[in-house]
């Protein structure tokens, strides 16, 4: 997995260290739902972000607006609480799928799927598929 991390290489160490593995915790959150939900679907080769703007630099510009709306969706809003460790993005490589994940105060993690579909105009634009609350991987 690529990872893009501008953003937190100038926060503190001990925020780094909590940032990342809560992240890592996200990621097996999302693969044990893909499989339990029999889902094929291989995040191995996608891209983490850790902010907006950095996964913006890899879409193309016309789609920028669509994936803001995805992005800042409805969804997000009301499963975003205070207290919640910031989000981070994986991207898939052919840009088409998203997931937004973040963890939550109480160790759960919020996944939202965001897709890029083609629109009646005939042009690509992101909305969000899916979203729901998971348990935190077991440490054991």
């Amino acid at each position: 997995m690529k990872v893009v991390n501008y953003e937190i290489e100038n926060q503190p160490q001990e925020l780094q260290e909590k940032l990342t593995k809560s992240w890592s915790g996200g990621i097996e959150a999302i693969r044990n739902t893909l499989n339990e939900n029999s889902e094929n679907e291989n995040i191995t080769e996608w891209k983490l972000f850790y902010s907006l703007e950095d996964s913006l630099n890899t879409l193309p510009h016309q789609e920028h607006s669509s994936f803001i709306t995805a992005f800042y969706s409805n969804e997000r809003r009301t499963m975003l609480k205070t207290g919640d460790i910031m989000p981070a993005l994986l991207l898939h490589p052919d840009h088409t799928k998203a997931i937004l994940y973040w963890e939550k105060h109480d160790g759960t993690y919020a996944i939202i799927t965001l897709e890029s579909q083609i629109n009646a105009n005939n042009k690509p634009e992101w909305d969000v598929s899916h979203s729901w609350i998971t348990k935190q991987p077991s440490s054991t």
